[in-house]
């Protein structure tokens, strides 16, 4: 059959090319309208889409907080951030120009004495104080003890000459004299007390300021006077004594001068490290004990000293006195010490406890264990006195 409408092949060798079939439609006939005019052609009503869900409402979200930033270990450190320029004060706050202060005037209080100025001169004044107090203590410990335990502090001429512009035999010998032209030591005793109450002074301020200051003074005057008749007696055997005075005198007007300050801090404490000191030194506690307890064993001891025996130099340390005397002279100075709390007394500061102490380390030390050190002593003399009937009261640097 021919029929057009069906698919045909192609020629061997070209594409084979099949037709889509087609769907017969139908026209729709159209609508006669009651209204005149030609007829309508009916259109398909196409359904409405569904009405979408409500849309749900938009809430902002906070933004995220921002981690702190944690430098690592080995970063450096930033900058400081530089300081704000301060605000302007108010014009009201201005001053007036009489009252404002002239051009190349001091600020108000320039010279005015403040707490840090009376804090530093204070510390000015105890320090030098206390040095020229050491040096002075320290000389006539060494007369002393050579004359009260020789056996430990052997006589030594030629230093005992450079030093004796220095010593107050009253206090340090005896009143014996050690050296040829020694003589009576008025100055030096005077300069010995003067410098003890330049001490005490700096260390209190306050009202004894001004009796602080006429002791520096007077240390300084003295401590010269000294060294110039040293060098006028012995000459220059007396050298490091009378360069020793020059140091006692400029420390002396060293405290004078910072004790012009009107007002300093006190010290709790006064003394305390010479306490120590003397405590630890063994020595001269015993060199102490021995002056006041047990003179006639001090003579001994020289006697003994005298001979030039090593096995019989430290003959009279060997017995249970040297433990007493040692005992008797650290109770003197613990009693000195006490005292020296004391004076001068001022307001508002207990009392009872530094008497309490005192009358106690008397009563123990110098009542009792001052008894039982003296008669150890007058016995060991003795012992020593009968063994070598030799020896005698030997004076050291006196044939």
């Amino acid at each position: 059959m021919n029929d057009d409408s069906a698919p045909r092949r192609t020629v061997r060798g070209s594409p084979r090319v099949t037709s889509e079939p087609v769907t017969p439609t139908m026209p729709l006939p159209p609508v006669q309208s009651a209204a005149p005019g030609p007829p309508v052609t009916p259109t398909i009503p196409m359904p409405m889409p569904p009405a979408p869900p409500p849309a749900t409402p938009y809430t902002a979200r906070p933004a995220p907080e921002p981690m702190p930033y944690a430098p690592p270990a080995s970063a450096v450190p930033p900058a400081p951030m530089a300081q704000p320029y301060g605000t302007y004060p108010s014009p009201s706050t201005y001053p007036s120009p009489s009252e404002a202060p002239l051009a190349g005037a001091p600020p108000a209080g320039a010279f005015e004495p403040t707490a840090a100025a009376e804090s530093a001169a204070a510390v000015v004044s105890r320090r030098a104080a206390t040095n020229a107090l050491t040096i002075l203590a320290v000389v006539n410990a060494l007369f002393l003890l050579a004359v009260t335990v020789p056996e430990v502090v052997p006589w030594w001429q030629m230093l005992f000459e450079q030093l004796a512009p220095l010593v107050a035999t009253p206090l340090a010998t005896g009143g014996e004299e050690l050296v040829p032209g020694q003589g009576l030591g008025v100055v030096q005793t005077g300069l010995l007390l003067a410098a003890f109450v330049a001490y005490v002074a700096a260390h209190r301020q306050g009202q004894y300021r001004l009796v602080g200051l006429g002791a520096a003074v007077a240390t300084a005057v003295l401590a010269v006077l000294a060294a110039v008749m040293g060098l006028l007696v012995w000459g220059q055997s007396a050298a490091v004594g009378a360069a020793l005075a020059g140091i006692v005198a400029l420390l002396a007007v060293r405290t004078a001068n910072a004790m012009r300050t009107p007002v300093g801090p006190r010290a709790a404490r006064i003394g305390t490290t010479f306490l120590w000191v003397y405590g630890l030194s063994l020595v001269v506690p015993l060199g102490v004990g021995r002056a006041l307890f047990a003179s006639d064993l001090a003579d001994a001891a020289r006697g003994l000293a005298s001979l030039g025996q090593v096995d019989l130099r430290f003959l009279a340390l060997g017995h249970i006195a040297t433990l007493w005397l040692y005992l008797a002279g650290l109770s003197v100075g613990i009693v000195f010490w006490v005292v020296l709390q004391l004076v001068p007394p001022w307001r508002g500061r207990p009392m009872v406890r530094p008497i309490a102490t005192a009358l106690l380390v008397l009563a123990v030390g110098w009542v009792w264990i001052g008894s039982l050190a003296s008669s150890s002593g007058e016995e060991r003399a003795r012992q020593v006195r009968v063994e070598h009937p030799e020896i005698g009261g030997a004076t050291p640097g006196v044939p």
